[in-house]
């Protein structure tokens, strides 16, 4: 739900295009985040903030 909100803010801001564009460039940042969870309240946060950025 988060990121549907955010991605009208996004398209406004940047256009439709370079918005694909950045979100496609971000998506192994969310992939990248996954192996640094470990296991305790921090780590579901690191899983949260990977899923909001995938």
């Amino acid at each position: 739900m988060a990121g549907s909100s955010v991605a009208v803010g996004v398209g406004t801001l940047l256009g439709v295009g370079p918005a694909i564009i950045v979100a496609r460039w971000l998506a192994p940042a969310g992939y990248a985040l996954i192996p640094l969870a470990h296991s305790g309240s921090g780590g579901i946060a690191v899983l949260c903030a990977a899923q909001f950025v995938f």
